[in-house]
């Protein structure tokens, strides 16, 4: 059984490393042990068993922090760090701990910016401070804080369209500016500023619109464009202007039917495409 080894291997490895002097070690030795408890940490995070995963990454985090300590200069090492910082704050977003968990996506996102400075041009810390830009505003906008969920995906967004400006036909990149619009339209909506929610919802559509162009036969990409017809439809909703929010309804269930019909069990699939029926209903 593959995660009985695994967790055979995790709690060998745990075992040996504890002991363990820094000092003692060269940043060969220290790098594979981050990337070995940082492992072990995913493992125990997949398998739901939170406590050992922090201890994962809490040791894998002090080691980083020792490497990054001896090389500020060093990217990779600074990077290491920072995925450690990352994986903490995941635990504990997932056991609740929004205090704590802030603390670490601050590190996190301080790191991904230390990197940026280390190196402007390298699209991997370009890609680690953007999502370090958006899991912060992700926690803002869960506690209501919409200014600063506006302003922490709108540093997403900069970011992210000076990457695809390099690189215009990376669709994943793509994807992450829709994502990241579907955000800002969200909270216009919220803060009543309803021109801005519908044209940016209007950019999310035509972005996922591309991308299923492009790829025709991306599932993904067709959920996430069915879901940003119905959000769009709701803003059109709001504003009155009944008629084109039909026509979104229309094309979002044509979506959502073609979807369920090939996965019909899948209850999530099944929920937004009754949500969308019933709005339609009600236009």
């Amino acid at each position: 059984n593959k995660l009985e080894v695994l967790d055979a291997v995790g709690e060998k490895a745990m075992a040996y490393f504890a002991p363990l002097n820094t000092r003692d070690l060269s940043d060969a030795a220290l790098t594979r042990q981050v990337a070995v408890l940082r492992q072990i940490g995913e493992n125990r995070n997949d398998q739901g068993r939170y406590p050992e995963a922090m201890r994962s990454f809490l040791a894998a985090y002090e080691i980083a922090e020792v490497l990054a300590a001896r090389h500020p200069d060093n990217g990779e090492m600074v990077f290491e760090r920072a995925q450690a910082e990352y994986w903490v704050g995941f635990v504990l977003r997932k056991r609740g701990e929004v205090a704590a968990m802030t603390e670490w996506l601050v590190r996190y996102r301080d790191s991904g910016a230390a990197l940026v400075a280390l190196n402007p041009a390298e699209p991997r810390w370009q890609e680690e401070l953007a999502w370090g830009h958006h899991n912060l505003a992700v926690v803002d906008l869960d506690a209501g804080n919409l200014d600063d969920a506006r302003r922490g995906f709108l540093g997403e967004l900069a970011m992210l369209q000076q990457r695809a400006a390099a690189k215009p036909g990376d669709l994943e990149l793509q994807y992450r500016i829709a994502d990241a619009n579907s955000w800002l339209g969200s909270i216009a909506e919220r803060s009543g500023n309803l021109g801005e929610a519908a044209t940016r919802c209007a950019d999310v559509v035509a972005r996922m619109e591309a991308l299923m162009k492009a790829e025709p036969s991306n599932a993904n990409w067709r959920l996430k464009l069915a879901d940003a017809l119905a959000l769009h439809a709701s803003v059109l909703t709001i504003t009155g202007e009944r008629s084109a929010a039909m026509a979104q309804r229309g094309h979002a269930k044509a979506m959502f039917d073609a979807l369920v019909a090939g996965d019909p069990k899948n209850r999530t699939l099944l929920k937004r495409a009754l949500n969308n029926r019933l709005k339609e209903s009600g236009l």
